[in-house]
């Protein structure tokens, strides 16, 4: 099998693949490409049916084409989340990544205290976020 894929379009284009396009681009096999492609639209579409969900408990700011989901902490902080492309699938785990509207050291020391936990869900997520901010104070 001599078929290499060079580039792919989505229609519609909301699914965020070119990752998996940049990864696949040259392999000789175009079927592991396809499907994870097919893993990620599948995914994309529990991923915004998820965050959704958790927008309407909770503010959130969050696009299907970007890891980054922003949430607003009840102590008026924003927690920088990262929620891979493949969450709730796939057993992919939320990060936080920064905790705007404190100061550097407490956002540093919260996101080093939960490098370690399986955060498996944005309120677990918050949740966390907001106890590690309230052991800083």
């Amino acid at each position: 099998d001599g078929a290499r894929l060079a580039g792919a379009t989505l229609e519609p284009s909301d699914t965020p693949i070119l990752d998996i396009i940049e990864e696949s681009a040259g392999m000789p096999v175009l079927a592991r490409a396809l499907a994870e492609i097919r893993l990620r639209i599948a995914a994309t579409a529990q991923r915004a049916e998820a965050l959704a969900a958790a927008a309407a408990r909770t503010a959130l700011r969050w696009s299907s084409g970007e890891s980054l989901v922003r949430a607003a902490l009840p102590n008026g902080a924003v927690a920088v989340l990262d929620v891979p492309f493949e969450w709730p699938t796939r057993g992919a785990n939320i990060s936080l990544i920064n905790v705007e509207m404190v100061p550097p050291q407490v956002a540093q020391l919260a996101v080093t205290r939960l490098m370690t936990k399986n955060l498996l869900c944005i309120g677990d997520a918050l949740e966390a976020t907001s106890e590690a901010l309230k052991n800083q104070a």
